[in-house]
C-alpha cells in the first residue's frame, strides 16, 4: 500500500505544529487490491509527539465472503525493530 501526502487545510494552528494529511495512492496500490487508508499525522514540537489518527479505510480484500473483516491498524516508528508499542483506542 503506498501513501502521498497532500497540502493540508488551511487553518490557524500554532507554528509549532506540522500537520500532514496522508491519502491513499491509488495507482498501483489500489489496483494490487491491498485496500485504501486514510490518516492524519500530527507532530508538536513542544511536546514532541507524534499523533497518528485513522480515520477511513476502504477496499479492504476478503479472506473469506461470508465473514464481514474486522480490520486492525500496526504502527512502527521506524528505523528501531522493537515491536514496543503505545495504543489509544
Amino acid at each position: 500500500m503506498t501513501v502521498t501526502t497532500a497540502p493540508p487545510p488551511v487553518e490557524s494552528s500554532p507554528p509549532t505544529t506540522l500537520r500532514n494529511r496522508i491519502l491513499s495512492d491509488t495507482s498501483s496500490a489500489g489496483e494490487a487490491g491491498l485496500g485504501r487508508i486514510q490518516l492524519t499525522l500530527r507532530y508538536s514540537v513542544q511536546r514532541q509527539r507524534l499523533i497518528i489518527v485513522v480515520h477511513k479505510i476502504a477496499n479492504l480484500p476478503l479472506r473469506d465472503p461470508a465473514n464481514i473483516p474486522d480490520p486492525y491498524v500496526k504502527l512502527y516508528l521506524l528505523p528501531e525493530r522493537s515491536k514496543d508499542s503505545k495504543r489509544k483506542t
